[in-house]
């Protein structure tokens, strides 16, 4: 998680003013009693690094199950020795996690957290009525020891969340689940256990750390362990329904959009590429930056090559949980700010056909299960890719003509609807109509044959898209007829248009081969075209009846009227 320069020298700030100033007015108020126990401390010490080694990770941010220890240390040595044994203890635990380089600001910032979660708890057990001596034989002797875990928990809410919320700017703050994890280990294993180890020490010394401390690590190594399973089988649920979801949609854009935002949710990334291979080659098919990423000017956004390549050949996923990891292999684009790199190839019938790279931020941002989650998800991408793509050549084949290559009247017809409905929502103020017919096309089958008329009309086709380009759509309507749609065309521009086109056909001559001669020879035919335009919203409110109203003016005013010219609708 990328933090802002200003706020980490906010954090470093607030320790050096507020952490020497503090411990030396608790070591006035509070001495450590630890005279002859030096060893006993030691020992605390080293169980309590121990259990900070194997953190709970919690929205993001370890959770150490070490406050039983802290709880049997504040009883038996007191406040200062305590806030010591903690402060080394979280500093072990961010030396374990690798915190470093620009992270580096975690170490005051746990410190300053921990610090005064020390601190008020022990406020609110001396408050409470509190001594170092508890009488466990009443009810009463247990309400401070009580109270002191209660504000422990309360305030680590309390500090989760504010550094959620302000440093991180999460806006996610903890959930039920994280919640009840928390209490979890703070009442059910931190507290009993805690008194436990008081207990014991109180009566057998520091043999009670042996006793205490091994089924305690084994204790926190368990509700870890579970953690971790919990959130996988939780992710696998959110995955498969990923799968389902992205299976159903039949637009391969959308898949891959969709694809993105999910696996962004699901699994904290900064950068995501998704690769295909085609034509020797991974080829780039969508990519997604974080909102902060985009915002950092010195990320130069470039593909992984590298990475992914080295995935792509091996068909082996890869975790690379640092920069340092990273840097070992081939030159790999990797932005200056990724620390955490994951990969997999995406595989069919058991050959790599293309891989996925996620990045972070952030060390040690990817754990094992995320490898299972994003090889299953890989599958379904394929799959609705190759779906998707099935489809859009299904739906392109129903609606291009076999002969021409351009539309057909099926897809020619839903469009024209379309546009109307544009003009009805002011999205468009104008639209025109051009219907175009062969003069004489018949005679050219007769003496020419079938497959010299084909040519004639391919050819046509490709005049037309050349003219047109992408200022309307060109379908053909039926035998040799074609039909032209331009938006935003009045009717005199596409007048001129259409008088255009008209000249072209009339002036250029069109290649083909006769069929029914003894010898092929090629040959250049001259033919011309009448052609009818009409426009909406003035010549018609409806698709159909610009329709005839163009077909008419073809017939009425170019066809009867000689042919070989254009002729606009006039009511």
């Amino acid at each position: 998680m990328q933090v802002p320069k200003r706020k980490r020298m906010i954090i470093w700030l607030l320790w050096f003013l507020l952490i020497p100033a503090s411990f030396s007015l608790v070591y006035a108020a509070f001495p450590p009693q630890v005279t002859g126990r030096e060893i006993d401390v030691i020992a605390f010490l080293i169980l309590m690094s121990i259990v900070s080694c194997i953190p709970i990770m919690i929205n993001k941010i370890p959770v150490i199950a070490s406050q039983g220890v802290s709880l049997a240390v504040f009883l038996i040595f007191g406040l200062v020795t305590e806030l010591v044994l903690t402060q080394i203890a979280t500093m072990v635990m961010l030396i374990n996690l690798k915190v470093r380089g620009e992270s580096i600001y975690r170490y005051p910032l746990n410190s300053l957290m921990f610090f005064f979660i020390s601190l008020g708890s022990a406020v609110t057990f001396y408050l409470f009525g509190g001594n170092h001596q508890p009488d466990f034989e009443t009810i009463g002797g247990f309400l401070p020891i009580t109270a002191y875990e209660a504000a422990a928990f309360i305030l680590n809410q309390i500090f989760l969340s504010c550094i959620l919320f302000f440093v991180f700017e999460d806006r996610k703050i903890f959930g039920i689940s994280d919640f009840i994890w928390d209490a979890v280990t703070s009442a059910a294993v931190a507290f009993p256990i805690g008194l436990a180890l008081y207990m014991l020490y109180e009566e057998l010394g520091i043999v009670s750390i042996l006793l205490a401390g091994i089924p305690y690590i084994c204790l926190t190594a368990v509700l870890k362990l579970y953690n971790s399973t919990g959130k996988m089988n939780r992710a696998l649920q959110k995955t498969s329904d990923i799968g389902r979801q992205i299976t159903g949609i039949l637009n391969v854009d959308k898949v891959l959009d969709i694809f993105l935002q999910k696996i962004s949710d699901l699994i904290p990334i900064d950068y995501a590429f998704v690769y295909e291979f085609q034509a020797n080659e991974l080829v780039l098919i969508c990519s997604l930056e974080s909102e902060d990423s985009k915002n950092d000017s010195s990320l130069t956004l470039k593909p992984y090559n590298g990475v992914s390549s080295r995935v792509y050949k091996s068909g082996r996923s890869l975790i690379l949980n640092s920069r340092s990891q990273s840097n070992k292999l081939e030159t790999s684009y990797v932005p200056t700010a990724v620390e955490s790199i994951l990969s997999v190839p995406i595989m069919r019938k058991n050959k790599p056909c293309g891989v996925i790279t996620l990045a972070s931020n952030q060390e040690k941002a990817f754990e094992k299960y995320h490898l299972t989650l994003v090889d299953i998800l890989s599958s379904h991408l394929f799959v609705a890719i190759e779906n998707a793509r099935l489809h859009e050549e299904t739906k392109k084949n129903s609606e291009i003509c076999a002969l021409t290559k351009v539309y057909n009247y099926r897809y020619f017809e839903e469009l024209l609807h379309k546009e109307y409905d544009r003009i009805a929502l002011r999205e468009i103020q104008n639209l025109s109509l051009i219907l175009l017919d062969l003069d004489h096309f018949k005679s050219v089958n007769d003496t020419y044959g079938h497959q010299s008329g084909n040519d004639i009309l391919y050819q046509m086709a490709r005049r037309l898209q050349e003219i047109i380009g992408s200022n309307g759509t060109v379908a053909r309507y039926g035998g040799e007829e074609f039909v032209i749609l331009l938006p935003e065309y009045v009717k005199s521009e596409a007048y001129v248009l259409a008088e255009s086109i008209r000249e072209n056909i009339e002036m250029k001559p069109f290649d083909l081969h006769s069929d029914l001669n003894d010898i092929r020879t090629k040959l250049e035919v001259y033919i011309t075209a009448s052609i009818g335009v009409a426009s909406a919203p003035q010549d018609s409110e409806d698709p159909l009846s610009l329709v005839r109203h163009a077909d008419r003016a073809m017939y009425t005013g170019a066809k009867k009227a000689g042919r070989n010219r254009v002729a606009e609708y006039v009511k």
